[in-house]
C-alpha cells in the first residue's frame, strides 16, 4: 500500500511540475472545472493548416465544413484523471471522462490552439479509453449562421481529416457534444 501512495504522490508532484513549467509559458494553468481565459491574438501560422478543402467534399459539396470563430490566443489546461473519473476544462471547452475509462491516474493535457477555429488537442497523443469519453466544444465565439454544427471532426498534425463524427448541437449553452475513444485533435464543423 505504501508503494502506490508514493507512486500517486509523484504522479501529483509530476502534474504540478508541469502545470508550473506552462505557467511560465503563458499557458493556463491546470483546471478541473470552470473556463480559462481567452484573448485575441491569431496565429496565422496555423490558420491555414485546417481548411475546409482538406476535408472530404469541403467545396461545398455537402460534406461538413469547419466552422470558422473569432481569432484567439492559445490556451492550455493539464489534469491528473484516474480510474474514477475526472472533468478538463480548458476554455469554454471540457472533456468529461467517466470512471473506468482510464486504468489508472493519467496526466492529460488540452490545448485550444492560436487559430480561427473551434479546435482542441490532447495528449498524450493516442491514448485509448475503455469507455466512450464526451467532449463538449463552445461555439459561443463562432459563426454559425443558419446551419448549427453537427460534426466533430478527427484531424492529423497537417489538419486532414480522418474522421467525421456526429455531433449534437446545444443551441441554449452554444456547445456541440460528441463521444470520443481516444485523443488526438477535434474541430467543429457544419
Amino acid at each position: 500500500m505504501r508503494r502506490r501512495i508514493s507512486l500517486y504522490s509523484l504522479l501529483v508532484a509530476g502534474a504540478a511540475a508541469m502545470a508550473a513549467i506552462g505557467c511560465r509559458d503563458g499557458a493556463t494553468p491546470a483546471t478541473v472545472a470552470g473556463p480559462a481565459a481567452r484573448t485575441s491574438a491569431p496565429n496565422m501560422d496555423r490558420g491555414g493548416a485546417y481548411r475546409a478543402d482538406n476535408m472530404p467534399g469541403g467545396d461545398g459539396g455537402g460534406h461538413a465544413q469547419l466552422v470558422a470563430c473569432a481569432p484567439h490566443a492559445s490556451s492550455t489546461a493539464t489534469a491528473l484523471i484516474g480510474a474514477s473519473g475526472g472533468t478538463i476544462a480548458v476554455g469554454d471547452d471540457r472533456l468529461v471522462i467517466p470512471g473506468g475509462a482510464l486504468s489508472g491516474p493519467t496526466l492529460i493535457t488540452a490545448t485550444i490552439p492560436a487559430d480561427t477555429l473551434a479546435d482542441i488537442e490532447f495528449e498524450p497523443h493516442g491514448l485509448q479509453f475503455s469507455k466512450d469519453v464526451i467532449l463538449v466544444l463552445s461555439t459561443g465565439h463562432c459563426n454559425v449562421g443558419q446551419s448549427p454544427p453537427g460534426h466533430v471532426v478527427y484531424l492529423d498534425n497537417d489538419g486532414t481529416v480522418l474522421e467525421t463524427l456526429d455531433a449534437m448541437f446545444h443551441g441554449g449553452s452554444r456547445t456541440v457534444t460528441t463521444k470520443i475513444h481516444h485523443f488526438s485533435s477535434y474541430a467543429i464543423a457544419l
